[in-house]
């Protein structure tokens, strides 16, 4: 069985949460995951198997992920969006974004077409 490989930006305590529901996926693998707290993201690499990063532009570099899930505050979520979804098939953040703010809009003019 082939296993969807996802990768976490963030691995405070939403992103746990999310990890507890798909450890118990058969077709998913926690693959990688980044924090700006390298000891929070070798805990979170050693609780799922994944493999831990330094920063999100290194494990995108690193890893080939069909899906990316980007858990950290709205305010830090823009940097990490377009790189994401430019690197995976998917990518997702939590938190919605505030659609008159200029940075969704260059957010679709990064990301690659998901179609």
């Amino acid at each position: 069985m082939n296993k969807t490989r996802l990768g976490f930006i963030g691995a405070g305590g939403i992103a746990h949460r999310h990890f507890g529901v798909l450890r118990t996926m058969e077709d998913v693998h926690i693959a990688a995951v980044c924090d700006p707290d390298q000891a929070r993201a070798a805990q979170a690499a050693q609780d799922t198997g994944a493999v831990a990063h330094a920063d999100h532009e290194a494990m995108l570099a690193a890893e080939d992920l069909d899906a990316v899930y980007i858990r950290v505050p709205p305010f830090a979520q823009a940097r990490p969006n377009a790189p994401a979804s430019r690197a995976a098939r998917r990518s997702s953040s939590k938190s919605p974004s505030p659609w008159t703010s200029p940075w969704p809009r260059r957010l679709r003019r990064r990301s690659r077409p998901l179609g």
